[in-house]
């Protein structure tokens, strides 16, 4: 017989979200290819600036990481005379903290590729939201070392949750610049040693700090985030290890490190950053007249407020109406399967009892010995 769970099991397979924990994809997205001019003209810079719409909608990003290759992929770099300047990634939507500049800078990166990792490398479940009205906007600088020009692809490593996200917490970023809220761009000097500072930020709230990473320019030996006077994350840049890994034979910054689970924030608690550069030790990069290329020191900290606001999974009507309207008929199904289950169990129980009360009629004999 038909019964109400049975009727309704097939809509357990149609349940859009497990409650199990949920695992991060793995996109690469292409964002452009960009022809970089020799080192004869203008340096062979190529200042970039696009608005682009996020990897994904209403979803949390775990992981991100840029990169520039060649059109055949091998990787574009300072080996070959192609350099990653510097980018910043930017959301577009209302800024978060006093002070800041229109966007919310999220993401930078030089040569050194760094990634963000929010996971810890998976041991930590956290993301960074990018609703669904979301845009995004990248700055970024290349450069050729070449006497010719170069044509490279611009791409993005992504990972991120879309659904269901409640096992994740969420980060938000704080941008850190010895620029302050504008222009990160700082005079450098030959043979000496000098130190830029940031402005000081002061939060608001309770958290803990869960991912400090940082990019500095050619010459820089040091990036500190201070909270309260004491150093919080300290992170010394690695230079290549002979000048001959480079087309224009000089040091290289090749990585840096980053900082993970740094500490607590409350209420209160100054925090900023100091970029040290020794150009003794390592020269700065130099323009085709001389000159020398201005400095960056930036880092961002992602946090994870207490007590936070947990994100809301917009409701996405393109799928649920439908979705609404098949469950519905299901339903409609389930009840008229268990009525027309009933009607019939009615049925067979009136016939049985009629069949109790009819006479039995035998052959002549047995009707014979009946009579006796």
């Amino acid at each position: 017989m038909l019964s109400l769970p049975n009727i309704l099991l097939p809509l357990l397979f149609l349940t859009p979200f497990s409650t199990a924990h949920a695992t991060p994809s793995t996109h690469k997205l292409e964002y452009g290819r960009y022809t970089v001019p020799s080192r004869a003209s203008n340096n062979g810079m190529l200042e970039i600036t696009d608005q682009i719409d996020p990897p994904c909608k209403d979803c949390l990003i775990t992981f991100m990481q840029v990169a520039l290759e060649y059109a055949d992929g091998s990787d574009a770099d300072a080996d070959t005379g192609m350099w990653m300047h510097h980018f910043v990634f930017v959301n577009d939507r209302e800024t978060t903290y006093e002070g800041e500049t229109e966007g919310h800078p999220f993401f930078a990166s030089g040569n050194e590729r760094t990634a963000l990792d929010l996971t810890g490398g998976g041991q930590d479940p956290v993301g960074y939201h990018f609703r669904s009205t979301d845009r995004l906007t990248f700055y970024g600088e290349l450069m050729n070392m070449l006497y010719e020009e170069q044509t490279v692809v611009l791409s993005v490593l992504w990972e991120y949750v879309i659904a269901p996200y409640t096992d994740y917490a969420l980060a938000t970023p704080y941008w850190l610049n010895i620029g302050g809220f504008g222009d990160s761009d700082r005079p450098a000097a030959n043979n000496s040693r000098f130190t830029y500072s940031s402005p000081t930020l002061t939060p608001d709230f309770h958290g803990r700090i869960v991912f400090i990473g940082s990019h500095l320019h050619d010459g820089g030996t040091l990036v500190e985030v201070f909270k309260n006077g004491e150093v919080l994350c300290g992170v010394k840049p690695v230079y290549g290890e002979s000048k001959g890994e480079s087309a224009d034979g000089a040091l290289h910054i090749v990585a840096m490190p980053v900082c993970l689970d740094a500490g607590r924030v409350q209420p209160g608690d100054q925090f900023n950053l100091t970029a040290t550069f020794d150009t003794f030790e390592y020269a700065p990069m130099v323009n085709n007249d001389g000159s020398l290329e201005p400095i960056m020191g930036v880092a961002v900290a992602y946090v994870v407020k207490d007590d936070g606001p947990p994100v809301k999974r917009e409701i996405d009507w393109k799928v649920w109406i439908p979705l609404g309207f098949v469950l519905l008929l299901l339903l409609v199904a389930g009840f008229a399967g268990v009525r027309a289950g009933l009607r019939s169990r009615r049925r067979y129980a009136e016939w049985l009892k009629r069949e109790q009360y009819q006479p039995v009629h035998g052959d002549e004999e047995t009707d014979a010995f009946l009579e006796k």
